[in-house]
Order: structure tokens, then sequence, then C-alpha cells
């Protein structure tokens, strides 16, 4: 018996399966991670081209 069998073996289900979507798993899961990844990225270094390094460096 797996962890995750135990676990739900413990709340009271005999038996447990997972069922898996080709389609999901080796399609849309990834293209969303993929996409939210850039997105991330884009956003994150949108306002690098605005930074002065002469201006922030004080000594």
């Amino acid at each position: 018996m797996t962890l995750v069998g135990a676990v739900i073996a413990s709340l009271g289900a005999a038996t447990f399966a997972f069922v898996v979507d080709p389609l999901w798993v080796y399609l849309v899961s990834p293209a969303l991670m993929l996409v939210t990844t850039l997105a991330a990225t884009l956003a994150g270094t949108s306002d690098i081209g605005r930074i002065r390094v002469s201006a922030n460096i004080r000594e």
C-alpha cells in the first residue's frame, strides 16, 4: 500500500485509484506552467532597462 493509499484508507475509503488523463498530463499542464513562468519572468524583468547602475551606486 502506498502512502497516499494509507492516508485515504484512514479516512474511510477502502480503495482509491488515480485516473490520469494523458492530454492533461503531457500537454495542458506543462503549457500552463510554461505560460505562467513566462508571464512571471516578463513581469519581473520589464523594468530592468530603466535601472541606472550609476545612480544606484553610492559610496
